[in-house]
C-alpha cells in the first residue's frame, strides 16, 4: 500500500528515528522520499516502511486511494491485525472512531509544538488563518445553540442560553418554567433545530387542543420545520404500519389521553424527544402512601416509557402542591435513585439546577443587555349599578338561592343544578346580555324548544366559553317549583336592561374617551369570558366606529384568527377577544392598552390575558383597565380578591428589594397559580359575607405561603444571567457576513454588485463552486431577514444554505490554512476546542474558546479577541516568540473543569490555532 505524503515512518536502517514521507515515486518500483528528524533525506522501498505514528497525534485520514479526505482526528491507539499495522482514530467531525491502515494517515502540524518553538510555518496566511478560526467559532456556536439556522426571528439571549444549557448539560430531560410571554416556542424551535443537526429525528409535541395549529405554524414559519403534522387532523392511523415516515408529530393532549388514541400512539416507534406544553396539567396527587394520577399524567407516563428524552413546559410547575410538583420531576428521570433525591429536595433544592430552567421577566434582556419588559399599570374602574339593575340582581339572587337549595336536596344527583347556578352567577358578572341569553335558553329548554343545540363547542377543556351552554347538562325538568315564572320575570327585565347596561356605558362613555383623547387612532384590546358579551360590546363599538371592530373567539380556526390579528395590526382599531380566541396569539405589536370587561374567577386567566400584551416585543408601557361592578355579592368578592392579590404582590416585591414591573408580573403569576378560590366563590352564594371574607383571607394566606415556597425552590433552578453572556463567544449575522466577505475573495466567487446600502450582494459562482454546492445559477443574497422577505429573488443566507455550508467545509479543511499564523493586535491568541463526555465514553459537548495571553496570564474569551476575528487588517510584522506549553495547557484544563456539568467529564482540549499578535509581548514571571 502506498503511504500518503505527510505520514511518519520507521525503517530498519535507522530504527531509533522517525521520518516524514515527502513523496512517493512509482518507477520502477514504489520508493518513498523521506526526511528524517535530523533533516537527512533518504529514498526507501515502500514495502520496507513501518508505521512511525504516535498515539495522541493530530492527523488527517484519507481513503485508500489517497484521493478523498475522510476528515481530521486524533490517534487513540495502534495495533497489528492480520499482519497489518493499523491506528484507531477519533474523527472530530462525526465523533466516530475507526481503524485505518497507517499508510492512509497524515500527521498534521502541531500548533503546540510551533508555539513552544516560537516558529511560524512557511507559507502561513493570516487571512486564511482568521477565516478558519471564524469557521470553528460559527460551527460550534450553531452546534450548541441552533441560533444560526434558517430562522424567521432573531433569538433573544435567554432563549439561546436555554438551548445552550440543555445541549451542554449531558441530559435532554428538562422542565422549562419560563414566565409567560418569554417565547417558549422559540426556545423549543431552536432546540429541535440544533438536535436535528446532532442526528435526532423523531419528535412528538403534546399541546392543548387550541394550540395544535399554532405550534405547527410556528415551527414551519419561524424554523422551516415543515414536516410537523397534526395527528387526528392532518393524518390518521388505521394500521401501525402507517406510522412509517411520521417523524415530526403534534397531538392534542386531550385527544391523546383517550384510550383508543393512546393505543395508537403507543404503536409508533420510540420517540427521540417528547415535548409537553402546559405540563402543569399532567397531575398526580398523593394521599398518604397512595397516588391518584389523572388520565393526562398516565398518558405522559406511557409516552415517557416510549421516549429517550422528555421536555416539560410550564410557567407554574408548583402551584402550591408539592406532590404534583414532584410528580412532574419524576417524569424527567424515572428510577429509584432520582426518587431518593426528590425525597430530600426541600432540604437540598440545588439538585433542581440540573433539571429545571426558569427565565424571569424581571431579569431577561435584549442583546444589548437592556431589560426587555417595560412598566405595566393597572387601573380599577368602578361601575355603579342603576336602581333597576339592583332589582334584577335581587331577583336573580332569589332564583339562584332556590336553585342551590334544590341542588343540596338532591345530593349527588343535584350537582348539575349547582353547576348551572354557579355559571349563571359568572354570566351575570359579565353582562346583562350574557345572563339574559342564558336564561332564555333555559326557558326554551323547559318548553322543549332547544333540543337540537350543539354544545360541543371547543375540544379543549380549559375554556369557559361553553359555560354559556351549561344548561345542556340538565334535562327539561324544572329545577324547582316556580322556576318558569321566575325565569320569565328575569328575562323580561334583563332584556330591558341590555341596551343601558351600566358596564357597557362606562366603557363607551368613560374609558374609551379617556383612551382616545390623546390618540384618536389608539388601538384597544377588550377581553371577556363569553361570546354573548363579546357580541354585545361589538354592536356598541361598531355603532360608533363602523368597520373598526374585530372579534376573536374559540369557534374560529387558526387561519381565521390570524386574519383577524392581521386586520387588527392594520386598519382595525378595536379587538374583542375571549380567552380561547386570544390563547397563543401575540397581540403586542401595535397595541398596549387592554380592558378587562369582566374579571375571571380564576385569577390565572387574568394573568394570561395581560400576557397577550405584556410580552417580548412590546415597546410601550402596558395599561390595563379592570371594569368592576359595585353592589353585588360576587363583584365585591372578586374586587376584594384582586385588590388583595395586588397588595400581597407589592409586599413580596418589597421583601425582594425590587419593585420592577417584570417582578410584579412574575409574583402575581405565582400567587394566581396557587390561589384556590373557584370553590370558595361557588360556596359564597350560601355563606355570609363575613364567612366568605374569612375564607378568602385564608386562601390568600395559603397562596402567599405556596408562592413563597415555589419562589424558594425555583430560585435554585438554572436561568439566564448576564454573566453567561459575558462568558460566551456569541456569533451574530455580522460574523457570518464577515466570513462570507473573506471567503468569496479566496474561492473565486465574484461579487458583481452590492445593493441596499451593501446589504444585498449579487454573487457569480465559479464552476467548481457550482459543482460542489449543486447551485446552478448566480445568487442574490443577504443576511438581513426583512430584505429577504421583501424580494423573492433575494435569498436569506443562513448556516443551512448550501453555499455557506460549502464555504465552512472549505475553511475547516487542513489544506486551507496552517494552524499557526500572525494577526493584528497585541499578545498571543489561541483557538481551542474543549471536549466533554459522559460516563459511558460518549462525546456530549464540544465548545470553541479563545485564549489570550497578554504577557503575564491567559484569559478566556475576552470580548476584544472575538472582535479581532472580524478584522482583516494585516499584522504589523511577521515575528513569533517561544511560549511554554504548560501554562496554556493548565489554563485550558481550568476552563474544562469550570465549564463541566454534573453529568459531563472533561476529556480533551484541542488547540486548533495559534496566532502571534502584532506587538511582541514580554513574558513576565
Amino acid at each position: 500500500m502506498i503511504p500518503v505524503p505527510g505520514t511518519l515512518i520507521k525503517h530498519r536502517s535507522r530504527p531509533e528515528r522517525r521520518a516524514k514521507v515527502l513523496e512517493v515515486v512509482q518507477h520502477p518500483t514504489p520508493r518513498a522520499k523521506v526526511q528524517w528528524d535530523d533533516q537527512m533525506v533518504s529514498h526507501l522501498p515502500v514495502q520496507e516502511l513501518r508505521s512511525g505514528l504516535m498515539v495522541g497525534a493530530e492527523v488527517t485520514v484519507y481513503r485508500m486511494n489517497l484521493s478523498d479526505r475522510l476528515g481530521e482526528g486524533k490517534i487513540i491507539t495502534q495495533r497489528v491485525f492480520a499482519g497489518m499495522e493499523q491506528v484507531l482514530v477519533h474523527l472530530y467531525q462525526t465523533n466516530d472512531t475507526h481503524w485505518f491502515p497507517w499508510q492512509c494517515v497524515r500527521v498534521n502540524t502541531s500548533p503546540y509544538t510551533l508555539l513552544a518553538k516560537g516558529r511560524l510555518p512557511r507559507g502561513h496566511h493570516p487571512e486564511r488563518f482568521r477565516l478558519q478560526q471564524l469557521a470553528h467559532l460559527i460551527q460550534h456556536w450553531q452546534h450548541n445553540t441552533g441560533a444560526l439556522s434558517q430562522l424567521d426571528i432573531d433569538p433573544l439571549p435567554h432563549q439561546v442560553s436555554l438551548v445552550h444549557r440543555i445541549l451542554t448539560s449531558g441530559s435532554l430531560n428538562w422542565l422549562i418554567a419560563d414566565d409567560v410571554g418569554l417565547g417558549k416556542t422559540i426556545s423549543v424551535g431552536l432546540l429541535i433545530t440544533a438536535l436535528q443537526s446532532r442526528g435526532l429525528r423523531r419528535f412528538l409535541i403534546v399541546v392543548p387542543a387550541g394550540l395544535t395549529r399554532q405550534w405547527q405554524e410556528e415551527m414551519s414559519s419561524k424554523f422551516n420545520l415543515r414536516d410537523f403534522q397534526i395527528y387526528g387532523q392532518d393524518f390518521f392511523i388505521q394500521d401501525p404500519r402507517h406510522w412509517h415516515g411520521k417523524n415530526q408529530v403534534i397531538v392534542s393532549l386531550d385527544r391523546a389521553k383517550q384510550e383508543n388514541h393512546l393505543e395508537t400512539l403507543l404503536a409508533a416507534d420510540d420517540w427521540d424527544y417528547v415535548i409537553f406544553d402546559e405540563a402543569h396539567r399532567l397531575t398526580r396527587s398523593q394521599y398518604g402512601n397512595s397516588f391518584v394520577a389523572s388520565e393526562r399524567y398516565e398518558l405522559a407516563s406511557h409516552l415517557r416509557n416510549r421516549s429517550r428524552n422528555v421536555l416539560l413546559l410550564t410557567g407554574t410547575p408548583h402551584q402550591g402542591k408539592m406532590d404534583r410538583f414532584r410528580a412532574l420531576l419524576e417524569l424527567l428521570r424515572p428510577g429509584e435513585a432520582w426518587r431518593r433525591q426528590l425525597d430530600r429536595v426541600q432540604i437540598q433544592p440545588e439538585v433542581l439546577r440540573d433539571v429545571i430552567i426558569r427565565n424571569r421577566k424581571s431579569e431577561v434582556t435584549d442583546k444589548d443587555g437592556k431589560l426587555l419588559f417595560k412598566h405595566k399599570s393597572t387601573h380599577r374602574v368602578d361601575v355603579p349599578l342603576s336602581e333597576t339593575e339592583k332589582i334584577f340582581d335581587r331577583q336573580l339572587r332569589l332564583y339562584l338561592k332556590n336553585g342551590y337549595a334544590r341542588s343540596r336536596e338532591l345530593g349527588h344527583k343535584g350537582l348539575a343544578i349547582g353547576f348551572v347556578m354557579t355559571v349563571y352567577r359568572k354570566l351575570a358578572s359579565s353582562s346583562f346580555e350574557a345572563i339574559t341569553s342564558a336564561l332564555e335558553r333555559r326557558l326554551q329548554k323547559l318548553n322543549h324548544e332547544d333540543e337540537s343545540r350543539n354544545t360541543n363547542l371547543v375540544e379543549d377543556e380549559r375554556y369557559v366559553e361553553q359555560e354559556e351552554q351549561a344548561d345542556s347538562r340538565t334535562d327539561s325538568t324544572p329545577f324547582f317549583v316556580g322556576e318558569e315564572h321566575l325565569l320569565k320575570d328575569l328575562i323580561d327585565l334583563g332584556r330591558r336592561l341590555v341596551p343601558t347596561d351600566s358596564k357597557k356605558q362606562t366603557l363607551m362613555e368613560h374609558v374609551l374617551p379617556q383612551v382616545l383623547k390623546q390618540s384618536p387612532h389608539e388601538k384597544l384590546l377588550v377581553f371577556t369570558e363569553y361570546r354573548s358579551t363579546q357580541e354585545d360590546i361589538c354592536k356598541a363599538l361598531e355603532k360608533k366606529h363602523p368597520g373598526k371592530v374585530r372579534l376573536l373567539n374559540g369557534s374560529m380556526s387558526l387561519e381565521e384568527r390570524r386574519q383577524v390579528i392581521e386586520d387588527f395590526n392594520s386598519e382595525a382599531q378595536f379587538l374583542i377577544s375571549t380567552e380561547a380566541g386570544g390563547e397563543g396569539l401575540n397581540l403586542q405589536r401595535n397595541c398596549h392598552i387592554m380592558v378587562n370587561y369582566d374579571l375571571p374567577w380564576n385569577p390565572m386567566r387574568l394573568v394570561q390575558r395581560v400576557g397577550r400584551l405584556y410580552r417580548y416585543g412590546q415597546d410601550r408601557n402596558v395599561v390595563v383597565f379592570n371594569l368592576q361592578s359595585a353592589d353585588t355579592l360576587d363583584s365585591e368578592i372578586l374586587s376584594t380578591m384582586y385588590e388583595s392579590l395586588s397588595q400581597v404582590t407589592a409586599d413580596l416585591c418589597k421583601v425582594s428589594g425590587d419593585y420592577g414591573a417584570g417582578l410584579q408580573d412574575e409574583i402575581l403569576g405565582q400567587l394566581a397559580s396557587a390561589l384556590q378560590v373557584e370553590d370558595l366563590l361557588a360556596q359564597a352564594a350560601h355563606a355570609t359575607r363575613e364567612q366568605t371574607r374569612s375564607q378568602l383571607e385564608e386562601a390568600l394566606f395559603l397562596a402567599r405561603d405556596a408562592a413563597a415556597r415555589q419562589q424558594e425552590l425555583l430560585s435554585h433552578a438554572s436561568g439566564f444571567s448576564q454573566e453567561w453572556m459575558k462568558d460566551q463567544l456569541q456569533v451574530t449575522p455580522e460574523h457570518l457576513q464577515n466570513f462570507l466577505e473573506g471567503m468569496v475573495k479566496i474561492t473565486g466567487i465574484e461579487v458583481t454588485s452590492r445593493l441596499h446600502r451593501g446589504e444585498v450582494w449579487e454573487l457569480k459562482l465559479p464552476e467548481q463552486v457550482r459543482k460542489e454546492t449543486g447551485i446552478r445559477h448566480n445568487l442574490k443574497v443577504t443576511f438581513n431577514r426583512n430584505l429577504a422577505l421583501r424580494s423573492r429573488e433575494t435569498t436569506h443566507l443562513d448556516i443551512g444554505h448550501p453555499l455557506l455550508r460549502h464555504l465552512l467545509k472549505v475553511a475547516l479543511g487542513v489544506e486551507f490554512s496552517e494552524p499557526v499564523s500572525t494577526l493584528h493586535g497585541r499578545g498571543v491568541l489561541v483557538g481551542a476546542v474543549l471536549v466533554w463526555q459522559n460516563d459511558q465514553g460518549m462525546i456530549l459537548r464540544e465548545e470553541y474558546v479563545l485564549m489570550h495571553f497578554d504577557g503575564s496570564q491567559w484569559q478566556v474569551n475576552p470580548p476584544e479577541m472575538l472582535e479581532s476575528l472580524l478584522e482583516n487588517e494585516p499584522p504589523g510584522h511577521d515575528k513569533a516568540m517561544p511560549l511554554p506549553r504548560e501554562p496554556l495547557a493548565a489554563a485550558l484544563e481550568q476552563v474544562l473543569v469550570h465549564k463541566a456539568r454534573n453529568r459531563t467529564l472533561p476529556v480533551d482540549a484541542r488547540v486548533v490555532g495559534v496566532a502571534w499578535l502584532n506587538d511582541r509581548v514580554e513574558v513576565t514571571g
